[in-house]
C-alpha cells in the first residue's frame, strides 16, 4: 500500500515536473537555521499534536493544523513493526467535533506536542524542519531518484543524525517531556521567540 501511495505521489510530482521521491528518509538534529532563507522557500504550518490511550503495537495520534488562519484536524493510526519501522495505517481528516471528543482519551504518559513545521524543495529533495516549542529543531530529508545522496542545505547547520534514534521520534519526545515536566504545561510560545526576534535560531 505505501508503494501504491508513493507512486501516486510521484505521477503527481512527475506532472508538476518535481522531483521523484524514494523510500529513504535521514533525520537531522539541527542548531542552526537561516530563518530568512528559509521563510523566503517554505510553506509553514503550526501542529499540535497528542497522542491517545494505546496497546503496545498500535498508536493513536490526533493534529490540529494551522495554515494563515485557518485549521483543520487529523487522526492517524500507526502501526509498529518488529524491525521499528512504524506504518501508518490510518490518515483521515476529521471535524473538530470529533478533533475535541477523541482528545477526551489522551494519554496520561506523554504531553501535547507544539511545533512548527517549514516545508520545503531544495536541490531536488524534500525537506520538512520541525522547530518544537522548547527551541529544539529536527530536519527530515526525504531523498529523490534524481538526487538520491544527501544534500543539507547551506541554510541548516545539522549537528546529529537521529535517523535510527528512537529518542528523536515524537511520541518519544511527548513522552519524555512527560518525565521531564511532571505534569501537562503550555509552552506554544517558548519555540517561536528567536523566530520572531532575528534572523537565526
Amino acid at each position: 500500500m505505501k508503494d501504491k501511495e508513493l507512486e501516486v505521489i510521484n505521477i503527481i510530482a512527475n506532472m508538476l515536473k518535481l522531483p521523484t521521491r524514494i523510500r529513504e528518509q535521514h533525520k537531522y538534529l539541527v542548531n542552526g537555521v537561516d530563518t530568512a532563507k528559509l521563510a523566503s522557500l517554505a510553506s509553514k504550518v503550526v501542529i499540535t499534536q497528542d497522542y491517545l490511550k494505546c496497546d503496545d503495537d498500535t498508536e493513536y495520534r490526533v493534529r490540529k493544523v494551522e495554515q494563515n488562519g485557518i485549521y483543520s484536524y487529523h487522526f492517524s493510526v500507526i502501526k509498529k513493526g518488529e524491525n521499528g519501522i512504524r506504518e501508518i495505517l490510518t490518515d483521515d481528516v476529521i471535524s473538530e467535533s470529533a478533533y475535541r471528543n477523541l482528545l477526551l482519551t489522551k494519554s496520561d504518559n506523554s504531553v501535547s506536542l507544539t511545533k512548527t513545521r517549514y516545508s520545503f524543495v531544495h536541490d531536488q529533495q524534500y525537506f520538512k524542519l520541525d522547530i518544537f516549542d522548547d527551541d529544539m529543531c529536527i530536519l527530515e530529508v526525504n531523498l529523490t531518484k534524481e538526487n538520491p545522496d544527501i544534500s543539507i542545505p547551506e541554510f541548516v547547520i545539522a549537528v546529529e543524525d537521529v535517523t535510527n534514534n528512537d529518542e528523536y521520534k515524537n511520541i518519544n519526545i511527548a513522552r519524555g517531556r512527560m518525565t521531564t515536566y511532571g505534569k501537562r504545561e503550555d509552552n506554544s510560545n517558548r519555540g517561536h521567540r528567536l523566530l520572531r526576534e532575528g534572523n537565526s535560531i
